[in-house]
């Protein structure tokens, strides 16, 4: 039930920060406005200057799509999940193991080094 909860939660904040229409909500629509006034030849605050106007636009871009991956990723972990956990409840053997110890001072951390 958590992990339902983190999954709404989490993938509906994402979509809104994408696509909201308010400008404080949206990363896009932000970029759209401020490249609507620059293509009018406004300067908006915080902006004082067309190659800040052009950052910002810049910025929303690049927020939007690093929202966009970590929307993948969840997207992504929780279909790795559910593959786990059909098999789990279909009483199939899920090769689940993790890897050796290696003392951080023995011989075997050498190997790695």
């Amino acid at each position: 039930m958590p992990t339902t909860w983190l999954l709404v939660v989490t993938l509906t904040a994402g979509y809104q920060k994408l696509f909201h229409e308010n400008v404080k909500i949206g990363f896009l629509s932000h970029a759209k406005m401020f490249q609507d006034s620059l293509s009018q030849g406004k300067i908006l605050a915080p902006a004082t200057n067309e190659a800040q106007m052009r950052q910002i636009i810049m910025n929303d871009y690049i927020d939007a799509t690093l929202c966009a991956i970590f929307m993948l990723v969840v997207i992504a972990m929780l279909i790795s999940a559910l593959n786990i956990w059909i098999k789990v409840l279909q009483n199939k053997h899920v090769p689940l193991k993790e890897a050796p110890y290696v003392p951080r001072d023995g011989e075997g951390a050498k190997h790695y080094a």
